[in-house]
């Protein structure tokens, strides 16, 4: 252990058990309505001394040797602020807080503090210890205030109400910057009509018209212009999905993702497709879920002919063609080629079947399989429009469509097929040549 030793006078040092606990809004000094100068042992000529040394391992500052004084009596002791204690001792390191000095000094930065608990509040900064951990996620905190709010998180709790709107808050400093949001908007874009509070955020908007991007990813060669876009783009290559939901398996790269994953927990579908019985929880799934209905296919395979009419849905084609299967199960050989399959297989370690029929006692381990199972009580037959080929089961309904890709040459007297025109028009010749015969 590193002892790096600070020598004050014993009668400046704030005793550890009158911490002032890790809250928001805390500060060094009480509701004093002055400030109370520092007055203490002034008739002590030899004031012991006493040594503070820092432990590199554990990342606190202890006292060495302590001269707190009791009163003796029990009586209450006053400062001139409204700190109260029974120890004389006490009240007189609380009015070091009032005093301009502050000689507890990090030995790994400028950092400054009147109190040593404050010091080794500070410390964890360098040491990264963080000894507050959540009982519901791997969230740890170096303080336990940071705890406090980041349990809100899970609890959904919003104490701090906006003065101005419906705005709630989960703390103090969001609700702050909340309220910044009614105040003027002084920094105004040269190219169109934003408006900021902060000169930050208005070099930050200016970026979309200049096109800078001074954020470039390790692994390729994406660029963003804000840092919290590259580190949400970095997770693609790490596949980190920080963000669980607590209703099922689902796990999210982004808490926004996670937000709009909870509303299929609640049913919550306000956005109405107006040429079916389509309904969506998100703006954005009902246009993507259009496209079926148009038929627009915007994202095309640099390979082969395939399109798409989701982003996501050609990169898990793209897979295909590189064998790609990068989520592997922990307890089998299974590999796939999406989060969901992998999710879906690992039902099967844990012999979960969520999904169960309205009309009989089947369950099964995924909604396509409950769909198929259903059809064989109504009876329906999903149809191919192309041709009207009507199928129960979507693998003979893929057989058939792979027929019409393979063999798209039909022969209109006999139930021939072919691949090649060329080869169709020789099978036609020989229905010509028995007509001739005949």
């Amino acid at each position: 252990m590193a002892n790096v030793v600070h020598k004050t006078p014993a009668s400046e040092v704030c005793d550890a058990a009158t911490s002032i606990p890790d809250t928001e809004g805390t500060q060094d000094e009480c509701d004093s309505p002055e400030p109370v100068s520092n007055t203490l042992d002034e008739d002590s000529d030899d004031e012991p001394v006493l040594n503070v040394q820092f432990d590199a391992a554990t990342g606190c500052l202890e006292e060495v040797d302590s001269d707190e004084e009791a009163s003796g009596d029990g009586e209450i002791q006053e400062s001139p602020g409204a700190y109260r204690s029974t120890m004389s001792g006490r009240v007189k390191k609380h009015n070091k807080t009032h005093a301009e000095g502050k000689p507890y000094g990090c030995v790994m930065c400028d950092f400054k503090a009147s109190r040593l608990d404050h010091l080794n509040r500070h410390m964890r900064i360098h040491t990264s210890e963080k000894p507050y951990a959540c009982e519901k996620c791997d969230y740890r905190a170096s303080l336990s205030g940071q705890l406090t709010r980041h349990m809100r998180t899970h609890k959904d709790e919003k104490p701090y109400n906006c003065d101005s709107c419906d705005y709630r808050a989960s703390s103090l400093g969001e609700l702050k910057n909340h309220e910044k949001t009614h105040k003027e908007k002084s920094y105004a874009c040269d190219w169109c009509d934003y408006k900021a509070k902060h000169l930050g955020n208005l070099k930050t908007h200016e970026r979309i018209h200049t096109g800078e991007k001074p954020y470039s990813c390790d692994m390729c060669d994406y660029r963003a212009s804000q840092l919290v876009t590259l580190t949400r783009h970095v997770r693609t290559h790490t596949e980190e999905k920080p963000h669980a939901c607590d209703k099922c398996d689902y796990r999210a790269s982004q808490l926004g993702h996670l937000k709009s994953h909870m509303k299929t927990h609640t049913d919550e579908k306000p956005y109405v497709c107006d040429k079916c019985d389509y309904r969506a929880a998100h703006l954005s799934n009902l246009r993507m879920h259009y496209r079926t209905h148009t038929g627009e296919k915007p994202y095309s395979c640099e390979i082969c002919d395939y399109k798409a009419s989701q982003l996501v849905t050609l990169t898990r084609h793209m897979r295909l063609h590189f064998g790609m299967k990068p989520h592997a199960c922990e307890k089998c050989d299974y590999r796939a080629t999406q989060s969901g399959r992998l999710m879906i297989h690992m039902r099967t370690h844990r012999r979960e079947k969520p999904y169960a029929c309205s009309t009989c006692d089947y369950k099964a381990s995924d909604k396509t399989k409950l769909k198929r199972h259903v059809r064989a009580h109504t009876g329906e037959k999903p149809v191919r429009k192309s041709c009207g080929y009507r199928a129960a089961r979507f693998g003979d309904l893929k057989k058939h469509t792979k027929t019409d890709i393979e063999e798209p040459y039909v022969c209109a007297t006999c139930d021939y097929r072919s691949s090649n025109k060329t080869e169709l028009k020789r099978h036609v010749r020989i229905h010509l040549y028995d007509s001739k015969i005949k």
